[in-house]
């Protein structure tokens, strides 16, 4: 199938090498006629018009080679046109076939300029999420790249369609499977409870009081577990609104207060404490909470820790910083993977909350980082960038 861009180029052409056949021709013709004037000139001063128009008409090769030899005693070189005209008819050539290929080239390089652009753009919709069909429906010599993008996409966009659907029935059997298992860590509690009230024993206190705090742990993990299959899966909904930082920082360090207080650790928040930021207040608080809880896990006791808001026409970053022994060159590669624990980490960490802190942050069109500060410790750098 051609476009209408390469009819009227064949035309083009086919009208350009008529003109140029009958530019030939007329050339020729004009060869003929100066002869012919030349002959007739010739004829009229010869004293034997007979004899020269015999000759003429069917040349011995003597003949020949004595008249070549006479024409050269006289300055004849064999051409009829003169320097300057046999120039001007070159100039004329070239100037007829130059512009041809000028145009050809120019419509080539057009057209290849083109369909390259048109298969960037259906790559950058690939890349974007959208499957579109063909972008281009003529034939060239593209089209078999294209044939190709097109069969590669087909594939990509099955086995993309796969992997949402697996991820989705990931995320509803760990909902189920979390479902079920609140039941009897409810009743579980419950039994530890009142076998803590009817019991007197400072021993089995001790063990009921273990086996709680166990309960209260698994309950986290199974929740963390089940927030974390749904962000994989994408069903996980953000509802993002506007709220000031201080504030937000407050409710993040609510559920460790108590914890701050038995180390004696002192909590600090400075800057640009009342600007707001947007964004899913919940899983925001539950974000940086994590990262406030893994700061005063690995700060010593009467350690610190530091919150500094900074606010730009780009982004928020909240920095969160403590005193502690900070991270080893082997962990920060690896903090933010899933069931990492590093060196120092708790024994009842399971290496989840700070990649559930990645997951909501990066949700959020943010980022996160960690380094070690100059004067010791550890420092989270979160940035929200504005849309």
């Amino acid at each position: 199938m051609k476009t209408r861009s390469q009819i009227k180029l064949g035309f083009f052409i086919l009208f350009y090498f008529t003109c140029f056949f009958l530019f030939c021709s007329l050339i020729i013709r004009f060869n003929e006629r100066q002869f012919y004037r030349r002959m007739a000139a010739v004829v009229a001063e010869s004293e034997e018009p007979s004899n020269t128009l015999y000759a003429l008409k069917e040349p011995s090769k003597e003949a020949i080679s004595s008249g070549i030899s006479i024409l050269e005693r006289y300055g004849y070189d064999g051409h009829l046109l003169t320097w300057k005209e046999r120039a001007i008819v070159l100039l004329f050539a070239l100037s007829t076939i130059c512009p041809l290929f000028a145009i050809l080239f120019f419509s080539q390089y057009k057209h290849t300029k083109f369909r390259i652009q048109e298969l960037t753009k259906y790559l950058k919709q690939i890349n974007s999420g959208t499957y579109p069909l063909h972008p281009y429906e003529t034939e060239d010599e593209f089209s078999l790249l294209e044939d190709e993008i097109y069969k590669t996409v087909s594939a990509l966009k099955e086995s993309h369609n796969k992997a949402v659907s697996a991820k989705e029935n990931l995320a509803k059997n760990m909902a189920d499977i979390s479902h079920q298992l609140k039941t009897p860590l409810t009743s579980l509690s419950l039994i530890v409870e009142l076998m803590q009230q009817y019991t007197e024993k400072p021993e089995l206190k001790q063990l009921t009081e273990q086996m709680l705090n166990q309960t209260d742990h698994l309950r986290s993990l199974v929740i963390s577990l089940l927030n974390l299959s749904r962000m994989d899966a994408g069903i996980l909904q953000f509802i993002p609104k506007e709220i000031i930082i201080e504030e937000l920082l407050f409710s993040a360090a609510e559920p460790i207060l108590p914890v701050l207080k038995e180390k004696q650790q002192t909590f600090q928040m400075q800057g640009n404490l009342d600007c707001s930021l947007f964004c899913d207040i919940g899983w925001t608080i539950e974000g940086i909470g994590n990262i406030l809880k893994n700061c005063s896990e690995h700060t010593p006791n009467k350690g610190s820790i530091l919150v500094s808001v900074f606010q730009n026409p780009i982004y928020t970053e909240i920095q969160i910083e403590d005193n502690g022994e900070g991270f080893t060159p082997v962990e920060l590669p690896h903090l933010f993977e899933r069931f990492y624990k590093g060196k120092h980490s708790a024994k009842d960490s399971i290496g989840i909350g700070l990649a559930l802190s990645k997951s909501i942050i990066e949700r959020q069109n943010g980022e996160i980082r960690a380094e070690n500060r100059m004067e010791g410790g550890a420092r989270f750098r979160i940035k929200f960038y504005k849309i």
